[in-house]
């Protein structure tokens, strides 16, 4: 069954909501579906419909946007059999853009950042069909991505958010890109709005803003050797090269969700062995995480559910837990929610 993001996410950390125009909904959504390749209802109502308590009330707000959208072309759907049922034993589908609503999206100037609109996914309405193994792999990246989303977006630290499934850059490939700029002090004025503060030019002094990025392998345990120790190549020169400090503006954290610890265990092998000779140093600080995809999703006992976010990973160089914040100087949930959330 394909791991989804937890969908009850702390109240004492909601996002007022300043706008339901459903035209800007409908825009918010198709930018959305983009990033992510693929959505579910449920998860674009945890992303655009925050503070309908009433999950009713949501669910019809939700079903009557994407039909509208449907039937403008602007979005296709398909039934997902891979996920849970619904209580009425239905099956689930998932949304993703068309070319069309891509198109939309340039034309009326919805997308401001080139970058971004130039990697947005779609796939032609008239067939968008999507084969079994591909459409298990692809969940499982949206699923962690959008749950990154969800907890980043809670932080008033958070300046701006740039998540694409499917990134290539360099001859490499990865599930997702999630690259995430936040203030080093807290801004004094906090505007409080419903939407997502996405990524788009640069328009803040660096010496203001740290930056983070993760690229995310979704591991099915079927990759050959081979392919592993190449990826781990990989990673390994372009991370000593530079190569993405000078596209991203910072280095990248590989972070693998494996089916199991057997296979944790397998992959931490490999990754270290294609860094052997590499300094201590720098095998510290670009080493690649892992964890189970459940455990990615496993909260801290005694603390409210994050996500992906603080979910378990292990450090493969030191083969410690570690926090996907540590480079931030968040190394704990505790810090998380008592300074970062304020």
């Amino acid at each position: 069954m394909t791991q989804q993001p937890d969908n009850v996410f702390p109240s004492k950390f909601s996002i007022p909501s300043e706008n339901n125009d459903p035209a800007e909904l409908e825009i918010a959504i198709l930018r959305s579906l983009g990033r992510f390749e693929m959505m579910t209802r449920e998860w674009i109502e945890l992303l655009h419909f925050p503070l309908i308590a009433d999950g009713s009330i949501r669910s019809v707000g939700s079903h009557r946007i994407l039909q509208s959208l449907l039937k403008l072309g602007l979005i296709w759907r398909v039934a997902a059999d891979i996920l849970k049922r619904s209580d009425r034993g239905r099956t689930p589908y998932v949304y993703g853009l068309t070319k069309d609503g891509r198109d939309y999206l340039e034309a009326y100037g919805q997308e401001p950042d080139e970058e971004t609109l130039r990697r947005l996914k779609w796939r032609p309405k008239s067939n968008p069909q999507v084969g079994k193994a591909t459409l298990s792999h692809d969940l499982k990246a949206a699923a962690w991505s959008v749950g990154m989303v969800q907890a980043l977006r809670r932080s008033p630290r958070l300046h701006q958010i740039f998540v694409q499934v499917e990134y290539s850059t360099e001859g490499q490939r990865f599930d997702a890109l999630v690259l995430a700029r936040f203030w080093r002090k807290a801004p004094q004025k906090i505007l409080f709005t419903d939407r997502i503060p996405w990524w788009e030019a640069a328009d803040v002094s660096a010496h203001l803003v740290d930056v983070i990025a993760f690229a995310l392998e979704i591991d099915q345990g079927t990759e050959a050797t081979r392919i592993i120790k190449e990826k781990a190549e990989r990673y390994r020169d372009l991370s000593l090269s530079g190569f993405y400090q000078r596209q991203i503006g910072t280095f990248v954290v590989p972070v693998f969700l494996v089916p199991d610890q057997k296979r944790a265990l397998s992959i931490m092998h490999m990754w270290n062995s294609a860094w052997k000779g590499v300094s201590e140093t720098e095998r510290q600080r670009y080493s690649a995480l892992i964890s189970t995809t459940n455990g990615a999703t496993a909260q801290p006992e005694g603390h409210q559910s994050w996500g992906p976010l603080w979910g378990n990973y292990i450090h493969i160089a030191s083969n410690k837990k570690r926090s996907l914040l540590d480079g931030l100087g968040c190394p704990t949930v505790s810090i998380w929610e008592q300074q970062w959330l304020k």
